[in-house]
């Protein structure tokens, strides 16, 4: 899943769910996108819809919601696969130069 950061704020990443947790040195920069795999509660605030963290991929966490900002990051719709390609021609350029297309049966 997909979110994007949308208050053009730099944002720490943090070792747990937690603002007073060490931060890792990493950040995740204004109106940037990030890979997460779900959001979990903040470790001080547990269940309180205002304090709430993406966990990234790698196990680090950044605010989701937190007071007094809100809404830190927009959750981005997840994209469909993509479908079957459908190729409707083949164009063949030769060393020469020349062209050729081809329409497949």
């Amino acid at each position: 899943m997909r979110a994007k950061e949308k208050l053009g704020k730099t944002v720490t990443i943090r070792m747990q769910p937690s603002s007073t947790a060490a931060p890792t040195g990493e950040v995740v920069l204004p109106y940037f996108t990030v890979e997460y795999t779900t959001i979990v509660d903040d470790l001080e605030h547990p269940g309180d819809a205002a304090y709430r963290w993406l966990q990234l991929g790698d196990a680090k966490f950044v605010n989701y919601v937190y007071p007094p900002n809100g809404l830190r990051f927009d959750v981005l719709p997840v994209e469909p696969p993509p479908g079957p390609l459908s190729i409707d021609h083949i164009e063949v350029v030769y060393t020469d130069g020349t062209r050729d297309k081809f329409v497949p049966e």
